[in-house]
């Protein structure tokens, strides 16, 4: 039996945004995996000591969008990404942190 070949058409939903994050947390468990972009604000305030100074209480963590999936479709996301990552740490693309901070 041959194989036939299934073109994909992409298309954006009217609700697509692009989205800044730096951070991520998320589960997986036997029913689901889910991961959660947020992106963390420091909410400055002015000071009266020293003058003019500037000073925060706390960081603003919002929560951008969360993506749930079933769990083959989680570690097959994982793969996707560590592909790209072990590609460009071959290409001298991507380096560790503690690489940089010598």
């Amino acid at each position: 039996m041959s194989e036939r070949k299934v073109d994909i058409k992409i298309t954006r939903s009217p609700d697509f945004k692009l989205i800044y994050t730096n951070g991520v947390f998320g589960s997986l468990n036997p029913m689901e995996g889910r991961i959660t972009f947020y992106v963390d604000r420091l909410i400055p305030k002015v000071t009266e000591e020293p003058l003019g100074g500037m000073a925060t209480d706390y960081i603003e963590r919002e929560l951008q969008v969360e993506v749930k999936m079933s769990p083959s479709q989680f570690l097959s996301i994982a793969q996707w990404m560590q592909n790209h990552i072990e590609r460009m740490k071959k290409e001298g693309i991507l380096v560790k942190e503690e690489e940089i901070r010598k």
